[in-house]
């Protein structure tokens, strides 16, 4: 029998702050999402508040409800104020500000996914603008609460969490902020690497080689590993042995399977070297990733909880 190990998930409420963090330990973090939930706030600022430099490791989004500040990154400064948001890109340092006369009541979501930059554009962001004009602010408002008040580490609070994400990302969709102009060699080069993660998402279980799926494409398996790193940053290999160990996270998870099944079940003939390559992955055995036991830690306190995945 393995250690037991402890998830929690964080909800802190105080009188001008609510945030609910480590949604990645409410699930079976998956970085072969499409796009997943990590954490969600709302918090009216005290004037000039300020945050940063920071760098971010997922996608965050803060939407203005009323107020106003700015954002500062590369040397460039974008006022900002109620009905519009800003996005921050991973890797990429900011600080953001509340302004001293009317300071900003925000909110905010982060979260991360192979198609999350895709989204991102496609709501209007860009990195040499990261402001938009938001269609409907009250919904968006709406949709953060619900997302706040579906706190527990259930599979059904869970699935409410990704409604509500999904249905805040349809407004940004709706928002009159004008689409990029296509590059055609870049829609290519997308189009390779999304044919790329489909054949992985629907043939992880089998024997599968890069130079197979390149051959199915009609490209050189190298060209492929360019394209794929570029757009998905990681290599197609890297990505078919993460989506193999969060499908078997899952199954562990979700069933009682023994672990030999479970390795079979993901593509591994040998259940050593699937046990092997998994706690690489988590930093414990597949034993003790089943024995795990999520727990929701609340405070009442801003900064009351230390986040265990980065902002």
């Amino acid at each position: 029998m393995g250690k037991t190990v402890k998830r929690t998930v964080g909800y802190t409420e105080g009188k001008n702050f609510t945030c609910l963090e480590d949604l990645r330990q409410a699930g079976n973090f998956c970085t072969s999402d499409s796009i997943s939930l990590d954490y969600c706030g709302k918090e009216k600022c005290k004037a000039g508040f300020s945050f940063g430099p920071y760098t971010r490791a997922c996608y965050v989004i803060h939407f203005v409800v009323s107020g106003k500040g700015e954002l500062r990154k590369n040397e460039k400064v974008y006022p900002i104020e109620a009905g519009q948001a800003f996005l921050i890109y991973p890797n990429e340092e900011t600080v953001y500000q509340a302004d001293q006369k009317d300071p900003w009541d925000y909110r905010w979501i982060g979260f991360h996914g192979y198609a999350a930059e895709e989204i991102a554009a496609c709501c209007g962001f860009r990195k040499d603008n990261p402001v938009i004009c938001v269609a409907d602010m009250s919904q968006v408002d709406s949709d953060v609460t619900k997302i706040i008040e579906s706190k527990e580490v259930t599979f059904v609070d869970e699935m409410k969490r990704m409604s509500s994400l999904y249905s805040i990302l349809s407004v940004l969709g709706r928002s009159e902020n004008g689409q990029p102009e296509e590059d055609s060699e870049l829609e290519v080069e997308s189009v390779y690497v999304h044919t790329a993660v489909n054949m992985i998402m629907n043939n992880y279980k089998q024997p599968i080689r890069l130079a197979q799926i390149a051959e199915s494409i009609g490209i050189s398996r190298g060209y492929l590993t360019t394209v794929f790193k570029k757009e998905m940053h990681t290599s197609p290999q890297d990505f078919l042995i993460r989506f193999r160990m969060e499908k078997a996270a899952s199954l562990l998870s979700s069933t009682d399977y023994p672990v030999s099944v479970v390795a079979a079940e993901v593509g591994y003939a040998d259940a050593f070297a699937f046990s092997k390559g998994f706690k690489l992955r988590y930093k414990m055995s597949p034993i003790e990733f089943r024995n795990q036991k999520k727990e929701l830690v609340i405070s009442g306190d801003k900064g009351g909880y230390t986040s265990i995945w980065p902002l």
